[in-house]
């Protein structure tokens, strides 16, 4: 229970903090979104990072449970899953796959969405 809660007080911080960036620079972040398909090294290197967070909390935090705590378990495989995208799709691919999210109207109600699963696991995980 105590990695749980650890996790739940950095990924709610983290989604917190990013869904309150992206709301509010959502025309320099659609930018950036599209020019990091360009750089292949960026794109690796990001995959690679990402891929390796989502190793560690999978392998150290796969618990399927009707309680709180399943949402950092997917959470854990969701990260894991977007870093072997990067790492294993092609550049055409990520480019279709990022144009689903990566569309104007959707970037107030993604970041709404990450803001209160992350004030979710920030009360959860302050509260105990």
């Amino acid at each position: 229970m105590e990695l749980s809660i650890l996790l739940a007080k950095v990924m709610g911080i983290y989604l917190v903090v990013a869904g309150v960036g992206v709301f509010l620079k959502q025309s320099s972040i659609r930018q950036a979104v599209n020019d990091f398909y360009k750089n292949d090294f960026l794109a690796y290197l990001a995959g690679a990072f990402t891929l390796i967070l989502g190793l560690l909390v999978v392998l150290n935090h796969n618990i399927w449970e009707s309680s709180w705590v399943v949402i950092v378990t997917i959470l854990g495989w969701i990260i894991l899953l977007k870093g072997a995208m990067y790492l294993l799709l092609s550049e055409s691919v990520m480019k279709k796959l990022t144009g689903i999210f990566n569309n104007k109207s959707m970037y107030g109600l993604w970041s709404v969405i990450v803001i209160v699963l992350g004030a979710y696991l920030i009360y959860k995980g302050f509260a105990f």
